[in-house]
């Protein structure tokens, strides 16, 4: 009975590149959907269409809350919070893939 023998690599560069770049591509599509979606939470609230939404017209009644400035800034918090973290993710990646090299 033959056995074969184990590869194990010996630098980075025996590691496919195919899957770095799937990993790279995934983590720069997060970097982008969470800025991007920090910045419309962090806008919205404080544009027309926040004023004038479909759900007042169904809950009239939410429109006091709605149209509060308190929640207002709570949710343009969240947003500041996903540009953080869209920009802390883009910097861990530049360090991480400056240290892989």
């Amino acid at each position: 009975m033959e056995t074969l023998p184990d590869h194990h690599p010996t630098s980075t560069n025996d590691v496919p590149t195919q899957p770095r770049l799937r990993v790279f591509l995934i983590q720069l599509l997060f970097v982008f959907v969470c800025v991007e979606t920090g910045v419309v939470l962090f806008l919205l609230p404080w544009t027309t269409l926040w004023d004038n939404n479909y759900l007042l017209s169904i809950f009239p009644e939410l429109a006091n809350f709605w149209l509060s400035a308190y929640f207002r800034g709570t949710v343009s918090g969240v947003g500041l919070i996903n540009v953080w973290i869209g920009f802390s993710e883009f910097w861990y990646m530049k360090r991480y893939r400056s240290v892989s090299k």
